[in-house]
């Protein structure tokens, strides 16, 4: 006999069965929760640092939360999530064109002598601002 696993009664494929599983992060301290289908993580902030949470793989944010507590972990997690980098910008590069300040939903960069400058307190690490930027000067 065979099993109807990933697929429903009337033989349509079951996404959710199969679907790998999210989790929501935060950057800075590594907590996780279950991911909400849409609920975005962004709209969720960390109750142990209060920074706005991410969306990540369940199987690189296990490896995060269950690693021991010292040096080797905090560089495991730095190396499995790119998510603890906030966006920074390259002044050199910046033309000052204010697009990346449109874009920001938190209104966390504002423009200072005609350079664009990120505020990290405010930030979601979203990212919008590194994929409008005409110029590339947001990394």
């Amino acid at each position: 006999m065979f099993s109807n696993r990933g697929f429903n009664s009337k033989g349509r494929h079951n996404k959710r069965s199969t679907e790998q599983s999210s989790v929501c992060v935060c950057p800075q301290c590594g907590y996780t929760v279950s991911h909400e289908r849409g609920v975005p993580c962004s709209s969720k902030s960390c109750p142990v640092c209060k920074s706005w949470l991410v969306r990540s793989d369940a199987s690189q944010a296990q490896n995060v939360s269950n690693a021991p507590n010292n040096q080797k972990a905090d560089e495991s997690r730095l190396a499995n999530a790119k998510v603890s980098e906030y966006p920074k910008v390259d002044v050199e590069l910046c033309s000052g064109c204010g697009a990346c300040v449109d874009m920001c939903p938190v209104n966390a960069i504002v423009m200072n002598d005609d350079k664009a400058f990120i505020n990290e307190d405010m930030c979601r690490n979203c990212q919008k601002c590194v994929r409008v930027c005409p110029v590339g000067a947001i990394s």
